[in-house]
């Protein structure tokens, strides 16, 4: 034999037997771990397949569950949304309360409801390019047209200047109407002046600036011959806060929310509470009225557009919810000043 090919031969004997050797060196562990390693081989031409997107059954299952998620989250988040602003309504209502303190301390006593004046003549009619939708109660909106609004002044504008509005201060001695410069003061929108939650038109009327809070005038029922006069402002009132709460500070009610008004208008400055506008309850009432030449006004109770609650601020500065079926037998008490009535739990 070729000795070439005996060299070739040994040296692949040498080979195999050094492999067998090596193979049984290694333990059980290792062999499987080596053999798990090696490249698998693959037979024939087939090779497997892989999905790359979602099938439509699966996509809609997804969006059913987000749908779902959605639907469970947007409540919470209107929540939480609505007690950050009745947080803020409350705390305007209580800047009312300071801003009128600090006018009973600088003048001796609270600024009037409005100034009557019998000289003032007229309504000053307002222009609605757009009908008005106010939101009253429930699914109820009210639709104002057409109105109009005084030419006295109500406590809104005395306060101007205890609001850090000093330079929109207007000229006592001048009308309040179209195009003067009464009228460019009063168009001018205050935050100050409105709740957070309220929905009021973009479109302002005249370009008027809205309030959502009015003063109180007291309570009466529709069967007294007179206007009583006995809360805190009312027209021409001149009320002391160290004299005139015989019920205290604490337990009358200087001011509430309102659905609608116009802060330089002497018809938004007020409202009382009454006895004969209590259904559902004493909230969130309107009635229509005219003045002598005709022009149209309205009327708005307290109210607001916090679900179930009303925003109202007592006489020491506490500024709070109240729920709007609050017995009627409390609300007369807050609303008056000396009634000498024990005002219930609420």
């Amino acid at each position: 034999m070729n000795s070439a090919i005996l060299t070739a031969i040994g040296t692949l004997q040498t080979s195999n037997n050094a492999d067998i050797i090596r193979r049984q060196e290694l333990s059980p562990l290792k062999w499987n771990m080596q053999m798990v390693h090696r490249p698998l081989r693959q037979h024939g031409s087939h090779k497997p397949t892989l999905r790359s997107g979602f099938t439509l059954i699966e996509l809609l299952v997804v969006m059913a569950i987000i749908a779902l998620l959605a639907s469970l989250l947007l409540p919470a988040v209107q929540s939480v949304r609505e007690s950050g602003r009745r947080s803020q309504c409350i705390s305007n209502m209580h800047n009312l309360i300071v801003a009128a303190h600090n006018y009973d301390s600088g003048m001796g006593v609270l600024p009037p409801g409005w100034i009557v004046d019998p000289n003032a003549g007229c309504n000053e009619p307002i222009n609605i390019n757009t009908p008005v939708e106010v939101p009253i109660r429930s699914k109820l909106k009210v639709t104002l047209t057409s109105g109009s609004i005084s030419p006295e002044w109500g406590w809104h504008a005395m306060l101007l200047p205890y609001i850090e509005q000093e330079k929109m201060e207007p000229d006592w001695l001048q009308a309040k109407r179209a195009g003067s410069q009464n009228w460019n003061i009063i168009q001018t929108p205050l935050q100050l002046y409105v709740c957070p939650s309220s929905s009021l038109p973009s479109d302002r009327p005249s370009r008027l600036g809205y309030t959502n809070y009015r003063g109180v005038m007291g309570y009466w029922p529709q069967s007294a011959p007179a206007a009583l006069n006995n809360g805190t402002f009312y027209g021409n009132s001149r009320l002391s806060v160290g004299k005139d709460f015989k019920d205290g500070t604490s337990e009358t009610m200087f001011f509430a929310e309102t659905p609608f008004g116009f802060w330089g208008d002497a018809l938004s400055c007020c409202s009382r509470v009454r006895d004969d506008y209590s259904s559902p309850n004493h909230f969130d009432q309107y009635w229509t009225s005219a003045d002598s030449c005709g022009n149209a006004y309205h009327y708005f109770g307290f109210g607001g557009p916090h679900p179930g609650l009303v925003i109202i601020a007592m006489g020491d500065g506490q500024a709070k919810a109240i729920n709007k079926s609050v017995a009627s037998t409390v609300l007369y008490a807050i609303s008056t000043r000396n009634g000498g009535e024990p005002t219930p739990e609420y």
